[in-house]
């Protein structure tokens, strides 16, 4: 059975001071391309440097990328993002420990993905609740999490 094809943004990228937080991203595009290869990914990275930019796009040359802010309503700091996140139907918020009773969970984008209908996936995510007084402040869709 094939994947259907649709257009994903894929949120990764939180550091690039060690090989093991840097490999996430080339990791789940590699995954991404063998798993879902009719999807059409672009990367938004939320940090990087030359040297990781180049690689990324020695091995993916034809993935769009992306480095910019989006507001809790969906409003992209570019051009770029905005057109991806408008465009896409999957968001994937790439592996992590963003959801869990330590740090607050980024609400901008869980509430950016529910106002604009967007199906939001965690990959990889180190979850194990949310912080008290969270949960309340979630969109609904995410409510229906254990």
């Amino acid at each position: 059975m094939t994947a259907p094809s649709s257009r994903v943004l894929l949120h990764s990228g939180w550091q690039t001071v060690n090989i093991g937080d840097i490999g996430h991203t080339p990791g789940t595009l590699r995954y991404l391309e063998q798993a879902w290869p009719a999807a059409r990914v672009t990367l938004w990275l939320a940090n990087t440097t030359p040297a990781v930019t180049a690689m990324l796009r020695r091995r993916f040359p034809h993935r769009p990328l992306s480095r910019a802010a989006l507001t809790g309503k969906g409003l992209a700091s570019t051009p770029a993002l905005q057109d991806a996140f408008d465009a896409c139907e999957v968001f994937i918020q790439n592996s992590g420990m963003h959801f869990n009773r330590f740090w607050d969970p980024p609400m901008h984008l869980l509430d950016a993905c529910h106002t604009a209908g967007k199906m939001l996936c965690l990959y990889g995510q180190s979850f194990d609740g949310l912080p008290p007084g969270t949960k309340p402040h979630c969109p609904p869709a995410f409510l229906r999490l254990p």
